[in-house]
């Protein structure tokens, strides 16, 4: 007795829009067909395309440091200068700044080298302000 293939076209298939880990799918090496988990390709893609030692690499790549700087405003400003040196890092930017009192805000910083110099106001009496204040930034850095 013999077995009977029976063929079907693979536009006849269903379609699999989310394939779980499990699912298998076939493929061949020379003429041998063989079964391949949906997981042991993407683990295998992940080897092959160093995704894994990509992923180790970038621990650690982005960090922030938080300082806090007093600062006392003449005539309603003052420039809070920061050296924010990190070894091993580049400094890229401020991602947080904040101050003690609700009335002092930021009008500016600028970067230059590992020093941060950020130009504040008061908004209450923005001529006249000689307050004092905390200023609380967190720093943005990338390693070198």
């Amino acid at each position: 007795m013999t077995d009977e293939q029976k063929t079907k076209k693979i536009e006849d298939f269903p379609e699999n829009a989310e394939p779980a880990d499990t699912d298998y799918f076939l493929n061949a090496t020379g003429n041998v067909m063989k079964k391949t988990k949906v997981s042991q390709l993407i683990a295998w893609l992940k080897e092959k395309l160093e995704i894994n030692a990509l992923n180790t690499k970038m621990n650690d790549y982005v960090t922030t440091k938080n300082f806090t700087q007093k600062v006392t405003l003449k005539s309603g400003i003052a420039t809070v200068n920061i050296s924010a040196a990190l070894d091993g890092y580049t400094l890229l930017g401020i991602v947080r700044c904040s101050f003690a009192s609700s009335y002092l805000t930021t009008t500016g910083y600028t970067l230059s080298g590992n020093n941060l110099s950020l130009k504040v106001r008061d908004v209450s009496a923005p001529t006249t302000s000689t307050a004092s204040a905390n200023c609380y930034v967190t720093a943005l850095y990338v390693k070198n």
